[in-house]
């Protein structure tokens, strides 16, 4: 949903706005320490990065498209 969102909009509104979206799977922190380790395998599982995702590296993600940076992304997730 969220995918198809930024896309349509990226689309509609291209002449003058960028749109793009941070879609998260399971970020490092530690609130993460308290869900049981058979539910933190079942959503493992389905991560592509296996490392999992540090709270910064969300933090770099924004700053670079709030940048100029990124001038030419819009569309993606």
């Amino acid at each position: 949903m969220i995918i198809g969102l930024t896309k349509s909009l990226a689309f509609a509104l291209a002449a003058n706005i960028r749109v793009n979206a941070i879609a998260l799977a399971i970020v490092k922190t530690a609130m993460m320490d308290k869900i049981p380790e058979t539910i933190l395998a079942h959503y493992h599982k389905q991560e592509l990065l296996p490392s999992g995702i540090e709270a910064d590296a969300i933090s770099d993600a924004v700053l670079f498209l709030a940048t100029y940076l990124s001038k030419n992304m819009t569309g993606s997730t």
